[in-house]
């Protein structure tokens, strides 16, 4: 459990921010919380592969559209199911980025240590 704890806090961010966002944010207009919602999306989905090594972090795009799509039925009317996608591609760029901010990240480690 203890070398997943880093995944599993990001995981529950993202839980909270398609469960709790709507509520907290609720005086604001639908449109800005979710524009909220998908920079948040891309920025965990960046640290979900940053801090992980493991496999989950190629599954975290399609993690975080069923989390989304769970969402809808709660907060949401019919017409929120055509946004997953934007989730799923906000979700991928993320992962995309963080890989090169990783191995951005290594490299420069790896110089430093070798010489």
């Amino acid at each position: 459990m203890k070398k997943y704890l880093l995944e599993i806090i990001v995981i529950l961010l993202q839980i909270g921010v398609f469960y709790l966002s709507p509520l907290v944010f609720k005086m604001f207009n639908l449109t800005i919380v979710m524009v909220g919602m998908l920079l948040a999306t891309f920025g965990l989905s960046m640290m979900m592969v940053v801090v992980s090594k493991r496999k989950i972090r190629y599954l975290y795009s399609i993690l975080a559209s069923i989390l989304y799509s769970l969402s809808v039925s709660f907060f949401y009317n019919n017409s929120a199911y055509g946004i997953i996608i934007w989730y799923f591609l906000v979700s991928v760029v993320g992962v995309l980025l963080g890989f090169l901010i990783d191995k951005f990240i290594d490299s420069i480690y790896n110089k430093k240590s070798l010489g």
